[in-house]
């Protein structure tokens, strides 16, 4: 799945907001995933999944107040894995 996050250039330039993006950027984004039941008996379930969302990175140029001219990157990784068991009764 491809997430488009629609955020505006200045979100990543702007100096007020600099410390708030850089801890969780606002980034478009590719989300994989795959999962599996296996039934064990009548009763007895055992669910397996995993996904990985790839956030396409970005860089830009943010000029501070005192008028220095910083670099910044802003990447992020996410790998979720979860194994579910169900029973029947």
């Amino acid at each position: 799945m491809y997430t488009n996050q629609g955020a505006k250039d200045k979100l990543y330039t702007d100096p007020l907001v600099i410390n708030s993006v850089s801890t969780n950027p606002v980034l478009n984004s590719m989300f994989y995933g795959l999962g599996a039941t296996y039934t064990l008996n009548p009763n007895f379930d055992l669910t397996c999944s995993g996904s990985w969302v790839h956030y396409l990175p970005e860089s830009a140029d943010v000029t501070l107040a005192t008028g220095v001219v910083e670099k910044v990157h802003y990447e992020k990784e996410i790998i979720n894995l979860a194994v579910g068991v169900s029973f029947k009764m």
